[in-house]
């Protein structure tokens, strides 16, 4: 009887142990449960809200990009209507305008596919290819193309409005995420700005077209309103936006086009219709330019308060499906827990005493190899078996430990573990000297070689490595019968990054460079950093050279991609020379030469190329060479001398003189093309520059002692390597000290590309130069990326224009305009216009009839020596008095 209730008593306690483990997990069933199905809710709403969001800023855009495709169809036909070309327009306007209702076009296809399904905006996007198949066809019917175009506009306003009015409802009725509903209210008041803005350009255009007294009347209700509209929308978004985009906005107001457009638009507004000023096209062009520039960055500031939206909505979208994940989880592991929690208890309590003894008696005869026992039970048993475990642990540590030592192993890791007690801690002192002395030596060891190796920024080999690498890359193919191959890639506009963004910027875009090209090559060809901004491939095993040319146009086009830091985008590119082994016959160090070669070709015929070595490239270097060599040997012995080209105010009174340096050789003169070039290649043409700065002086200081030339003024070109080195200001400084002549009457001349390639850098020097009192101009103005919209930017005195310009002028009427244009806003800028390369009588007469102050050119005179200079102002002085403006020009 006693032993059939002692075989039943166990199965009673885990009946008991199971029943009252099932009562809690029943209800954390029922409560996970109803906590996942709640949150589960919550995900699909905020689901819901983000689809509302995500159209209501897909269609905030699409406005957007539709009123620029619609502002440049306008402003294209305005243009075509006052006589200009495609040139003249982007001129005119200092962009590409045709490019840009291209892009724009594409943009809004884009977003137009991004929304489908349609729904209610199918008819309009139905009528917005109507409206753009007839523009194509035949845009004679402008105004009412326009006129539909606009409606389309207005149509998607009114459904951005509605898709917004909706995400706000929505985001008000969750009513969990006021950041979402804040952000909201920023796209709102966002796009009513542009609105605004665009209500204030159209009217602005309209006013400067002619027009019935009753479209002049509407143009000004419309700009009143846009002015209201736009101090509307941007009341409170300092306190709605991010401090970033805040102190964007801000900036936005702040800046000149945006202040000159505002204040333009205010005069404007208060005219009555009989006071508006006749349209003057080159007045109102830097306005245009300023209120394209404008639209544009309200454009992007709407465009990045929608990403701002959209990211809040998806991050609570996100949220929330992560918590209703969590919950479920939660749920699912509380029950398996609660289960798994009756099975142990369940389980026989003997168990663990039986396995406890087992240990016991193994461990009594030395044999360590039994597991540890498991720990299970009561909380007695538990904790004799821990204690077991740990002294088995603690004895098997001991012998292994012994065993390293016992062979010298004193880097294994198994000494760096302690064991407890005395035994241990003698154990571990002994070894961890030696032990730790010998793992910092093999540290060092290892690190050092690789620095050595190695380029420390982006982890490739450096110039060293490389060259070594090249050297059995060679010894490899002489042996298989194939070719070699060195890329070397030279970044082109690392230092315009570098200057904008700062070096961390520029390491970033050094970095990135090294993965693409990393990426682009062969498994077994090497990628080496050998300088600050030059990599190189290594390429071997060639049977001929289609797979290099092929590799080096895809680098090419790899660098070009742009770099997305954050929010700055940075670009540089890549000139890439080639240099080719396929015989067997040429070492690493030619192989590179002749590659940097290559890559000097590419970049001085405009980078973002390939050039591939030949032979001519090397005779080019050592001719460079040898002419450098002997230029510095002149300059050294007083060779160099100065000629003077004059420069004429339209009456032919002399005001100046370009200083243009000769070198006297071997009985003859030798023109600065023949050696410039390579003084140029080298700091050669800083010591250059300051002879012409100093001659340039003494001679100021020697026409100031003659009545005839004390007002003469004095060009000197600088060089862009001269304009960015460090000197530059001392330079100057010193010759005006040195000579003690009088800096107003010292111009420095630099070439238009140099200033816009290097904007930050060559400004500062040219604002420091200014200071000094000396004047700046810019040379060859037209030939490099200046347009309009920059033109104010340039930190200069004077423009000279470029002789393209001039001969253009002459030749065709509509480029004659576009001249007119640029030396009208040249003079409202404050700016003295040069006229160069006249060289007849008809661009004589157009330079003087387009407003230019000053002219030059060889129908004028030709560069000669100072007796030249002086015997030619002594003419026109004797000429002058008599004669009026209108004098005819020197023959």
């Amino acid at each position: 009887m006693s032993v059939s209730r002692r075989r039943r008593r166990p199965a009673r306690v885990r009946t008991r142990l199971v029943a009252l483990v099932l009562v809690p997990v029943v209800g954390v069933a029922v409560f996970g449960g109803r906590e996942a199905l709640e949150r589960a809710r919550t995900a699909g709403h905020a689901a819901a809200i983000e689809r509302k969001v995500d159209r209501a800023s897909t269609v905030t855009e699409l406005r957007l990009t539709l009123a620029g495709e619609t502002f440049a169809t306008a402003a294209i036909a305005t243009g075509r209507r006052f006589g200009l070309d495609e040139t003249g327009i982007s001129a005119l306007f200092g962009t590409d305008l045709a490019a840009r209702e291209r892009r724009d076009r594409a943009g809004v296809d884009r977003l137009v596919r991004r929304l489908h399904p349609l729904g209610s905006l199918a008819p309009v996007v139905a009528r917005l290819h109507a409206v753009r198949a007839a523009f194509d066809r035949d845009p004679g019917d402008l105004a009412g193309l326009l006129a539909g175009m606009s409606s389309v506009q207005a149509a998607v306003t009114n459904a951005g409005t509605d898709a917004l009015a909706s995400a706000q409802d929505a985001a008000a009725r969750d009513g969990s995420s006021p950041r979402l509903r804040r952000d909201l209210i920023l796209l709102d008041r966002a796009d009513a700005a542009t609105i605004a803005v665009g209500v204030q350009t159209d009217a602005l255009g309209q006013l400067i077209a002619p027009a019935a007294p009753a479209d002049v009347q509407r143009s000004l209700t419309e700009l009143r309103e846009g002015l209201g509209l736009l101090a509307t929308a941007q009341d409170g978004v300092d306190q709605l936006a991010p401090p970033v985009l805040a102190r964007a906005w801000r900036a936005t107001e702040r800046a000149t086009a945006s202040v000159r457009t505002q204040a333009y638009a205010e005069h404007v507004a208060a005219l009555a219709p009989s006071e508006l000023p006749r349209p003057d096209l080159a007045a109102i062009a830097p306005l245009f330019s300023g209120a394209m520039a404008r639209m544009d960055r309200y454009d992007d500031l709407t465009v990045t308060s929608a990403a701002v939206a959209r990211a809040t909505a998806a991050a609570l979208r996100h949220t929330a499906t992560d918590h209703m994940r969590v919950a479920s989880a939660l749920a699912v592991a509380l029950i398996a827990a609660a289960l798994a929690l009756a099975f142990a208890i369940a389980r026989s309590i003997g168990r663990p005493l039986t396995a406890l003894a087992d240990h016991a008696a193994a461990l009594s005869t030395g044999d360590l190899s039994l597991p540890a026992p498991a720990p299970r039970g009561p909380r007695e048993l538990v904790e004799v078996s821990a204690t077991l475990g740990e002294v088995v642990e603690n004895l098997r540590l001991v012998e292994a430990q012994v065993g390293a030592l016992a062979v010298a192993r004193v880097d294994d890791p198994i000494l760096d573990r302690p064991v407890p007690g005395r035994l241990g801690s003698l154990l571990h002192d002994s070894v961890i000297g030696l032990s730790q002395s010998i793992s910092d030596r093999e540290q060092l060891a290892r690190r050092l070689a690789f620095e050595a190796s190695h380029d420390p920024l982006t982890g490739l080999r450096n110039r060293a490595t490389a060259a070594q690498s090249l050297r059995e890359s060679i010894a490899r193919s002489r042996r298989d019968g194939r070719g070699v191959a060195v890329l070397l890639i030279d970044l082109d506009g690392l230092k315009r990054v570098n200057d904008t963004y700062g070096r961390d910027t520029g390491d970033a875009v050094v970095r990135a460079t090294a993965t693409r090209l990393c990426e682009q090559v062969r498994e077994g060809d090497v990628v080496a950093r050998i300088g600050g901004d030059e990599f190189a491939v290594l390429v071997e095993g060639l049977e001929s050279g289609d797979d290099v040319a092929e590799l080096a146009h895809r680098l090419v086009r790899v660098v070009a991609e742009p770099v997305v830091l954050g929010l700055a985008v940075s670009r540089v590119g890549a000139s890439v020379g080639v240099a080719m082994d396929l015989d067997g016959d040429s070492d690493a160090e030619s192989l590179l030469r002749d590659a940097g070669l290559a890559a000097g070709r590419a970049k001085t015929d405009g980078g973002g190329r390939a050039a591939w070595f030949d032979a001519a490239m090397y005779s080019e270097l050592v001719h460079r060479a040898e002419v450098e060599r002997e230029l510095r040997a002149g300059l050294d012995h007083g060779e160099l001398v100065l000629h003077f080209q004059p420069v004429v105010a339209p009456g032919l009174r002399p005001v100046g003189a370009e200083a243009l340096i000769r070198w006297e050789r071997d009985g003859g003169l030798v023109f600065p093309g023949d050696f410039i070039p390579a003084a140029e290649a080298s700091d050669l043409i800083i010591d250059v520059g300051r002879f012409v700065l100093h001659e340039a002086c003494r001679r100021l200081v020697r026409w100031g002692r003659d009545a005839s030339t004390d007002d003469l003024e004095v060009a000197v070109n600088l060089s862009g390597r001269h304009l960015l080195s460090l000197t530059v200001v001392d330079d100057v400084r010193d010759a005006l000290e040195a000579t003690g002549a009088d800096p107003a009457r010292l111009v420095i001349e630099i070439t238009e590309t140099v200033v816009v390639d290097n904007l930050v850098l060559a400004g500062e020097h040219l604002d420091r130069l200014r200071a000094l009192g000396v004047r700046i101009a810019i040379d060859d103005f037209g030939t490099g990326y200046t347009s309009l919209a920059h033109l104010r930017r340039l930190p200069a005195d004077v423009i000279k224009l470029d002789r393209s310009l001039v001969v253009a002028a002459a030749d065709e009427p509509a480029d004659a305009r576009v001249l007119e244009l640029v030396v009208g806003t040249a003079h409202a800028l404050g700016m003295t216009v040069v006229a160069e390369g006249i060289e007849t009588d008809h661009q004589l007469e157009l330079a003087r009839r387009v407003g230019c102050d000053q002219l030059q050119g060889y129908l004028l005179a030709r560069p000669g020596p100072e007796p030249a200079l002086r015997a030619f102002v002594a003419a026109l002085l004797g000429a002058i008095p008599t004669t009026g403006p209108g004098n005819p020009p020197l023959r």
